[in-house]
């Protein structure tokens, strides 16, 4: 199932494809220990706080990502097929995408990695980030009520989350 849009990008991209992380500030520093233990390492905020292991990451993230996705439901329609009567309906799917995507975008920036994967896990976060920016483009668009500008946000809405979910999945968390 390939996603079209990302909540970062998981909810909207699982919900299209059924009809069809970054940093940005401060985040909280959230701990977990396992079987390892755990390391201190900083937040993306320069925060300091004990670093999960990355078994202990994944699965918080999966289970954040996947929360998510069962919050969005389904898109209005076909993205491909949109017509300027659909934009309205795009554009109420997309502002709960937004809300959405902007909580989880925080709950993983709030989740602090093992220092060894830092980079690679805030890398995931920015185009988690990404994705979400395009989707907030796109929506603006269609509450604008400009179809062409709707139709460029959702294909780059779609190679941002492609983007995001690529980094993700090479991770380990296919569900982000």
């Amino acid at each position: 199932m390939r996603k079209l849009f990302a909540v970062p990008a998981v909810a909207v991209g699982l919900a299209l494809a059924t009809a069809a992380c970054g940093s940005s500030g401060s985040t909280k520093a959230a701990s977990s220990s396992g079987s390892s233990g755990t390391t201190t390492a900083a937040a993306s905020s320069g925060t300091s706080g004990a670093a999960m292991t990355k078994p202990a990451l994944v699965s918080k993230a999966e289970g954040v990502c996947k929360a998510a996705t069962a919050q969005l439901g389904n898109p209005p329609g076909d993205p491909s097929a949109v017509t300027a009567s659909d934009l309205p309906a795009w554009s109420t799917f997309l502002q709960k995408a937004e809300s959405i995507g902007t909580n989880l975008v925080s709950q993983l920036k709030g989740l602090t990695p093992p220092s060894a994967d830092q980079a690679t896990y805030s890398d995931i976060v920015q185009k988690e980030q990404a994705a979400l920016t395009d989707i907030q483009s796109a929506q603006q668009s269609a509450a604008a009520g400009d179809l062409t500008a709707f139709k460029s946000g959702v294909q780059k809405s779609s190679q941002s989350s492609t983007t995001a979910t690529q980094a993700a999945t090479a991770y380990g968390m296919p569900d982000c």
